[in-house]
């Protein structure tokens, strides 16, 4: 089961926001922080790590210092379902880096990327999943994971949860990616 981490973890929240605004933008694919919820970016900030997760995300969430093509559609399908009043942000974030905002479906709905159409039913909850999880984890298809999540006091950067690649070079990192994005591809 996948863990959430509650935004009040002993620091108080005057005003929620989520890592995807309900107006229609484009993402920006270089953006390190597009996926963070903002409330974890503050959590980081205030232990003075905020530098060690922006390093997290650039090298172990990114491909290149760039969001895929998947998770900018990701990205797009979570607008359009907010501003649908589809789905709902919830006052929690992903124990995973980079930290998502993690979304509760108030109605049915499809939500579609790139051909894949994923169905969301009343109470689920939504959460963007990074690609070494999708490594780690083949059976997570796309960028998300639909699900009833549990709650967790523990947060991690990716280099942490998964410290067996820590040891591979950019290349490597690069091997694996193309892998699992061709797999994808055969299989849808």
């Amino acid at each position: 089961m996948y863990s959430v981490m509650k935004s009040t973890a002993g620091i108080p929240r005057i005003i929620y926001s989520a890592d995807t605004p309900g107006e229609n933008t484009n993402p920006d694919a270089s953006d390190p922080w597009l996926f963070t919820d903002p409330f974890a970016k503050v959590v980081y900030s205030q232990q003075g790590k905020l530098s060690h997760l922006k390093r997290d995300i650039r090298k172990y969430v990114m491909s290149n210092n760039r969001w895929s093509w998947d998770e900018l559609a990701f990205k797009q399908e979570l607008q359009r379902l907010v501003r649908a009043g589809v789905l709902e942000s919830q006052p929690a974030f992903g124990h995973l880096s980079p930290h998502p905002t993690i979304y509760l479906t108030i109605e049915e709905a499809v939500l579609e990327i790139a051909g894949v159409r994923y169905y969301l039913n009343v109470g689920d909850q939504i959460v963007f999943e990074p690609w070494l999880a999708r490594i780690y984890y083949p059976a997570i298809v796309g960028p998300l994971r639909i699900g009833r999540f549990d709650i967790t006091k523990n947060y991690r950067l990716s280099y942490e949860a998964f410290p067996h690649l820590n040891c591979l070079s950019e290349r490597d990192f690069g091997a694996l990616r193309q892998i699992m994005y061709s797999a994808r591809h055969h299989i849808n």
